[in-house]
């Protein structure tokens, strides 16, 4: 009987140490984005340092690196920050953002570059579109 406790006790103890999970590696630091449209791509694997998303549950931001998600995504200000510092941001509307390991893949139906469009109007027109529904 002891024999088997034996065995069990380092079979276990073997089985566990298997499953840790290794150390995470290093980030590196840049993304590749993808910013996508129904007409257009903005972005193809360009590379970046994050991306702020507003998402239908809250507003995150992602990193080289960053886990996998799939999120939907809520009218707000999506910004993205260049390798040189430099934020640009747009206006969306709504629509998926969809990050794959190592990238960010955006796409919506519509964008505004900000400084650039009356957001206003989005944001009016929108809660019209709410309001119907």
């Amino acid at each position: 009987m002891q024999s088997l406790r034996r065995i069990i006790t380092q079979t276990s103890t073997t089985t566990l140490r298997r499953h840790f999970s290794t150390p995470a590696a290093a980030p590196s630091g840049l993304m590749k984005l993808n910013f996508n449209l129904p007409q257009e791509t903005l972005y193809s694997s360009t590379p970046v340092q994050s991306v702020i998303v507003p998402g239908a549950m809250g507003e995150y931001e992602v990193t080289a690196d960053h886990v996998p998600i799939v999120a939907e995504l809520k009218a707000g200000m999506l910004s993205i920050k260049h390798e040189d510092g430099d934020d640009e941001k747009y206006f969306v509307p709504g629509g998926f953002s969809l990050t794959h390991e190592g990238s960010t893949t955006v796409s919506f139906c519509v964008y505004c570059l900000c400084g650039h469009c009356n957001i206003d109007i989005y944001w009016g027109g929108l809660n019209e579109i709410y309001d119907r529904i």
